[in-house]
């Protein structure tokens, strides 16, 4: 698989680093439109949001502002939220009132008023995860069918990408944590979303498989510093995934390793929907996501994770996936474009194909 990357704003990790380079930086974000904004055929296009709901504090309104501009501007299908979708303990039931607080009074423009697909995260696991999946038969937009669903890019005249959701709350058997804390519900028992997901993937032929969760299985912000959920990595490499696409950390990032057999998976985290976190937890080194894979400033293995992109700052991803590859876009609280990329797909998957009906 070939790769081609275009990281289009150079990013210092350190604080001081980004204070004093912010006049240089603000003028390199400042970017021509996008292929997708142009004229001519394009992919299948969609925002991804997370760790957003929070009665429009923080940077919420900024963000959805923006985001509604971004879907205007394209030829925006859906909305995926990459879970925190209630702060801090979830919602009660499918008419709590934080339903229209965080919700339907944000994300008002006409050109949000479209299909949303979430996945839950950690804080909505404090609340009723089950009245998330009610919501579905109220809202005209909001679908969470279930702890774990599929979206076929061929019900959108799209059948070169496949769209697969997953709860890693109960990927990550944290039942008794979360029950400890509060929560009403069991997740799920991890061995069901493992099967799942095999059996998902294996019946897709999309040349393009797009898989989205809460929790990053790397990460170079809050949530850094260790591989996690290796056990799904495996699974999706196995079968030919693009991207795993997650909010929790509370910014924006692209991370992608290649593994010993030229296998390549990207991490896109968009978890900027209200709060910002500054706090950079990578390696010393540029492009270094653990610290173990580039001591004393060694520079980073070939085949070792390694980031392209990472700002602490609010926003959202801008995804347009064609037939061979995913264009991706990172956009500010401030409507600026941070970054652009293009990531072509497996030539390829992993495991034969069979078809699902």
């Amino acid at each position: 698989m070939v790769e081609c990357f275009s990281a289009m704003l150079p990013f210092t990790p350190t604080r001081r680093d980004l204070i004093t380079a912010a006049p240089v930086a603000l003028a390199a974000s400042i970017l021509p439109a996008p292929l997708w904004a142009q004229p001519g055929p394009s992919g299948l296009q969609f925002l991804v949001v997370g760790d957003w709901g929070r009665d429009g504090a923080m940077y919420q309104r900024r963000v959805a502002r923006f985001m509604a501009k971004a879907a205007r501007e394209t030829r925006n299908r859906f909305i995926v939220t990459t879970g925190d979708n209630f702060y801090k303990r979830g919602v009660s039931d499918a008419r709590d009132p934080q339903w229209d607080s965080s919700f339907e009074q944000i994300y008002s423009d006409p050109a949000l008023q479209t299909h949303w697909f979430p996945v839950l995260g950690n804080h909505d696991w404090l609340g009723n995860v089950v009245a998330q999946f009610d919501r579905s038969s109220i809202s005209p937009r909001w679908h969470l069918p279930y702890y774990r669903y599929t979206i076929r890019g061929r019900d959108f005249g799209h059948p070169e990408v496949d769209l697969f959701f997953i709860d890693t709350v109960s990927w990550q058997g944290e039942t008794g944590f979360w029950r400890w804390l509060g929560s009403s519900t069991r997740p799920e028992e991890p061995q069901a979303e493992r099967n799942w997901l095999e059996q998902q993937l294996s019946a897709s032929c999309a040349r393009v498989k797009l898989v989205f969760g809460h929790h990053p299985i790397y990460s170079v912000a809050k949530h850094g510093g260790a591989m996690q959920m290796p056990d799904l990595d495996r699974i999706l490499r196995a079968h030919g995934v693009t991207a795993f696409i997650t909010g929790h950390d509370h910014c924006l990032y692209h991370i992608s390793r290649t593994d010993a057999d030229g296998g390549t998976l990207h991490y896109i985290c968009s978890g900027g929907g209200s709060e910002e976190l500054h706090d950079y937890k990578g390696g010393p080194v540029s492009g270094c996501v653990l610290k173990r894979d580039c001591p004393d400033g060694h520079p980073l293995a070939a085949d070792a994770p390694h980031w392209h992109s990472y700002f602490d700052r609010a926003g959202f991803a801008a995804l347009d996936v064609g037939s061979d590859r995913l264009a991706l876009r990172f956009i500010d609280r401030d409507g600026l474009d941070r970054y652009q990329a293009t990531i072509l797909a497996p030539a390829a998957a992993r495991q034969p194909c069979v078809a699902s009906a």
